[in-house]
């Protein structure tokens, strides 16, 4: 089934057709190349729910150099959380976990 979702800025409805492990492995890997992803971004704009299984499949399966930082975020109601941020690099993945 295909799901139809609005970018969060730029409310363009974006349409996910594949919701494989293949399919949300290129759909985040394709997100990556256009700069830094939290965890609660690939959630929300991506449709991905695991996206730390998603990295760790790009890491090590494809060899991908995704370095993992921790940064604050406030939610809407105002409480802050620590989510990983997910940046690619250039290169091949050294086999160092984050």
């Amino acid at each position: 089934m295909d799901k139809k979702i609005p970018h969060p800025k730029t409310g363009q409805i974006e349409q996910l057709q594949d919701n494989t492990a293949m399919g949300q492995r290129k759909r985040l890997l394709e997100r990556l190349r256009r700069g830094p992803l939290t965890t609660t971004e690939a959630r929300a704009t991506l449709d991905i729910l695991m996206p730390a299984t998603r990295v760790h499949e790009l890491r090590w399966q494809e060899g991908r150099n995704i370095q993992t930082h921790y940064r604050q975020v406030e939610t809407a109601p105002g409480r802050k959380h620590t989510v990983a941020e997910y940046v690619l690099m250039p290169g091949k993945w050294q086999g160092v976990a984050a």
